[in-house]
């Protein structure tokens, strides 16, 4: 059985989740594929732009490794730092996906997603400083169900 690669189908999947989670949607505008243009009216914003694949199975369940790349981006004020709104945003994403298979494994279609775990945040200096941006990596193992 040969393992195929997931990684269309796990980035749609990513997409699916966190633009149909209500809580999310209240602190961003959009979850995208790849950087907008950048015009104030379109933060904050999360973009799914990066997912990388290696083979790693069971012993007879050939599946992959997934590490996907979940970026935030808000505009605000750095001064104020009572509200760091990106980290509610970060927040929640941990909260769906870390531990979060089962709230992922039904928006990726042709793959069983079996465990999810976050596993790092950084903060990232932009050169407009009233731009905040956090990055959050997680590994996503899936299996094969075609």
């Amino acid at each position: 059985m040969t393992t195929l690669d997931p990684t269309q189908a796990v980035q749609t999947g990513l997409w699916e989740l966190l633009r149909n989670d209500s809580q999310l949607s209240q602190n961003v505008k959009n979850v995208l594929d790849e950087m907008p243009e950048l015009t104030s009216s379109n933060y904050p914003f999360v973009v799914v732009p990066e997912v990388s694949s290696v083979p790693d199975g069971t012993h007879d369940d050939p599946g992959r490794l997934i590490t996907a790349t979940i970026h935030t981006f808000v505009k605000g004020d750095v001064r104020d730092r009572n509200v760091r709104p990106e980290n509610v945003i970060g927040a929640r994403l941990i909260a769906l996906l870390d531990h979060g298979h089962k709230n992922l494994d039904p928006f990726v279609a042709g793959y069983r997603v079996w465990m999810i775990h976050h596993e790092q945040s950084r903060k990232v200096p932009e050169g407009d400083r009233s731009v905040r941006h956090r990055i959050d990596r997680v590994s996503i193992w899936t299996s094969n169900t075609e």
